[in-house]
């Protein structure tokens, strides 16, 4: 009993220290938090890492997201010692890292770093003798360039799974782990997964890697950077004397980055891409753009860009993107960075300027113009058509694309009006796309501009435009004579576009009916139970100056850039559809018994789009019919 009662005397202190010690690791009291919180030793600082924001289209599929993931790297110094310490130095083992305590040689002999590193993560996508050798080089380069260095990256950064987080924890969960891959560390990082299909990668654009996580270079990633960051967020730990948590909250939480959301149509866009793609490889060109508009709002719903590979043969001044040497899909917009002469497609515009200064009526027969191919100016420029026909009314020209009345008519206009009014259309500015690789385009100067450049602008030459500029031209006739501008970022549901009046609503539908025969009267253009409208143009492609070869800056007499223009419904237009063929075969196609001009390469592709871009929009099939029936009792044509 006495020895019982003595063992009770040693072993109950030892109890309640005991319990002492539990409630001081897992409930201490707040006034001993505190006082350790004061300790700056007894305290770590974390950041918490916040997500980039992600880009959707306009039904809220992904486009770009960001994912966890982690960078292995490599700790030189760390690697080094244990070297030192397996070959049985001295110095090795002093300076070994603190906390791991050697296993046997037996052991160490068995274990191979770079072995294991491979063997744990296989998506790193190396084997042990390329990371061996990695390690080894990064060691080389920083003892010669006398850097004090000690870190080297394995690979890329790794996707975050449940699998490699499981692996993760047995890397660091045994003692054998942390001596055998000592030097092994890696960071949390930020994945950013462009899901966009390839047709859209230069417009969601690409991030690169910045102090605070990532950051935008270019496209919409840059243009809505500030959005699409995020805050990160910083936590303070109180720690015991080994390091573990006591206690510790978010001092600031962090906030990933707001979503962005785009106009674009992802289903819109693969299809687009397809029609336009084929139509290039089908007409033997250099290339294709080709973008739709949603008109009631301004938003594009697809924006396409496509070169061809190189083509056989000499094909001087064809278009070329540096980033895209072979062709494809991605590379500099040029939608909206690439310049060129309209040609025809641009007369709607100059047509709807002078009904609305009101120096010609639709109705009016243009007498002064007789039939023929040729015709002299008043002040002795000949205009050459393609047409013969003479004695047209004014709503019939655009029909049969007569560059003759169109420099007649224009001729009653005073340059500067012309000028003003093509400004107003917003011609030589920007849209204010929200992408920073947008051209102004060219309007002349006032100095610059006489009866030459009138009578030229007239048929869509002595002017350059972007795809984007002249799709928001023709846009303002479809819109009732209001410039919506045109937008990539979706606004929200509560958004209401902008009308800035250019013409009037009388005017402006005018044209829209002026384009209509062109589609109804060609079997290959026209929509089944949709009354359409469209334009095409043939504009030449512009040669350089060779002063070596004795060539002058001119204009080819056999290149081209096609294009076509097309909306529907005529009466109440939803979508526009803008589509360029750049530089098609001229002679391939006519040994293929086919047209090179913009409504027989361009104008198909157009037509399908339009008939896909309505069914997206959720044109009902009747509102279509009424818009037929409609116009056929207002004007007759049919």
């Amino acid at each position: 009993m006495i020895r019982a009662g003595f063992a009770w005397v040693l072993v109950l202190p030892l109890v309640v220290a005991l319990a002492r010690h539990v409630q001081l690791v897992f409930a201490p009291p707040s006034g001993l938090l505190e006082a350790i919180a004061l300790d700056d030793d007894q305290t770590r600082s974390y950041t918490e890492a916040a997500f980039r924001g992600p880009i959707v289209d306009r039904r809220g599929r992904p486009l770009a997201i960001s994912s966890s993931g982690i960078q292995l790297f490599v700790d030189l110094v760390a690697r080094r010692e244990k070297h030192e310490y397996e070959m049985g130095t001295r110095a090795g083992r002093a300076r070994f890292p603190e906390k791991v305590k050697p296993v046997t040689e037996q052991n160490l002999q068995l274990m191979d770093f770079a072995l294991e590193v491979a063997y744990y993560f296989p998506e790193l996508r190396m084997s042990p003798a390329e990371i061996e050798a990695t390690i080894h080089e990064a060691d080389l380069q920083n003892r010669a360039a006398g850097r004090d260095t000690r870190y080297c990256k394995l690979g890329g950064v790794l996707p975050q799974t449940p699998s490699l987080v499981d692996r993760q924890k047995i890397v660091k969960g045994s003692h054998a782990n942390n001596l055998l891959l000592a030097g092994l560390n890696w960071n949390e990082r930020e994945i950013r997964q462009a899901s966009a299909p390839q047709s859209l990668r230069s417009l969601v654009g690409k991030t690169i890697p910045a102090s605070h996580g990532l950051t935008g270079l270019y496209g919409i990633e840059a243009e809505c950077n500030a959005q699409l960051t995020g805050t990160m967020g910083q936590r303070q730990d109180v720690v015991d004397t080994r390091g573990r948590r006591l206690s510790g909250a978010a001092a600031q939480p962090a906030i990933d980055g707001r979503t962005v959301t785009m106009t674009l149509d992802l289903d819109l866009q693969e299809y687009a891409t397809t029609q336009l793609q084929e139509a290039v490889a089908s007409c033997h060109a250099a290339g294709g753009r080709l973008m739709v508009l949603d008109v009631a709002t301004g938003g594009l719903l697809s924006m396409v860009d496509v070169l061809a590979p190189p083509r056989e043969g000499d094909w001087p001044d064809a278009p070329t993107d540096a980033a895209r040497e072979e062709g494809g899909l991605v590379g500099r917009p040029r939608c909206i960075s690439d310049v060129f002469e309209p040609g025809s497609t641009f007369k709607p515009i100059v047509w709807a300027i002078a009904v609305e200064e009101g120096v010609v009526q639709p109705s009016e027969l243009i007498d002064a113009v007789p039939p023929g191919k040729e015709w002299l100016t008043s002040y002795g420029r000949r205009i050459r058509d393609v047409s013969g026909r003479g004695n047209l009314k004014w709503d019939e020209v655009l029909r049969y694309s007569k560059n003759a009345c169109m420099a007649h008519v224009a001729d009653r206009l005073s340059t500067t009006t012309l000028r003003d009014r093509l400004l107003a259309f917003g011609f030589g500015e920007r849209t204010h796309l929200e992408l920073s690789a947008e051209a102004r385009g060219l309007v002349p100067k006032p100095r610059n501009w006489n009866h030459f450049t009138q009578t030229s602008v007239s048929f869509g030459q002595n002017i350059s435009v972007t795809a984007v500029q002249l799709l928001q031209g023709v846009s303002i006739l479809a819109s009732g004579g209001e410039l919506r501008p045109i937008h990539l970022l979706h606004p929200g549901p509560n958004f209401h576009p902008a009308h800035i009046p250019v013409i009037s609503a009388t005017t402006a539908q005018a044209a829209i009916e002026a384009m209509v025969p062109l589609v109804e009267d060609t079997k290959h253009l026209r929509i089944e139970g949709v009354r359409a409208f469209g334009k095409s143009g043939t504009a030449q492609l512009p040669r350089s100056a060779k002063p070596e070869q004795g060539i002058k800056h001119g204009m080819y007499e056999d290149r081209y850039i096609c294009s076509f223009v097309m909306g529907a419904p005529a009466q109440d237009p939803k979508v526009l559809v803008l589509c360029t063929i750049d530089d098609p075969d001229r002679y391939a196609l006519e040994r293929e018994n086919r047209r090179h001009t913009g409504s027989y390469t361009a104008g198909p592709v157009a037509k399908k789009v339009v008939e896909a871009a309505l069914g997206r929009l959720g044109v009902p099939q009747e509102i279509a019919n009424a818009s037929n029936d409609a116009a056929v009792g207002m004007n007759g044509i049919n």
